[in-house]
């Protein structure tokens, strides 16, 4: 089964990595939960629409988590006095749009019983 990382985790890694906002021991602000997922429920329905959102919208494949924490960072940015990179946008969106693209393995999947 593939790995997933949630809301919570991509709020935490978008303020801590993709942004540098917070540090490993800080906990985000109400105002700053809020915020990155307003932008990510936004960025989901826009990749939803170009047929690149296959998951549910709070379990993120744990293969795109990187790239969609960057894409998110990079739109919130200006609300924290940072410029937005549409360069990071555009790259972080190919990368999703290839692993969305990648066909099946042709590996077998085990069934689950119940």
């Amino acid at each position: 089964m593939a790995q997933t990382k949630t809301i919570p985790d991509l709020v935490n890694y978008t303020l801590r990595t993709a942004l540098g906002i917070i540090d490993g021991t800080e906990t985000p602000s109400a105002d700053q939960v809020r915020d990155v997922k307003d932008v990510y429920d936004v960025a989901y329905h826009e990749l939803a629409d170009k047929g690149l959102a296959y998951w549910e919208e709070a379990s993120i494949p744990s293969a795109i988590f990187d790239h969609l924490c960057r894409y998110c960072g990079s739109r919130i940015a200006p609300s924290f006095g940072l410029p937005r990179d549409i360069a990071l946008e555009n790259y972080t969106e190919s990368e999703i749009r290839k692993h969305v693209s990648k066909s099946s393995s042709k590996l077998p999947i085990p069934g689950q019983y119940f």
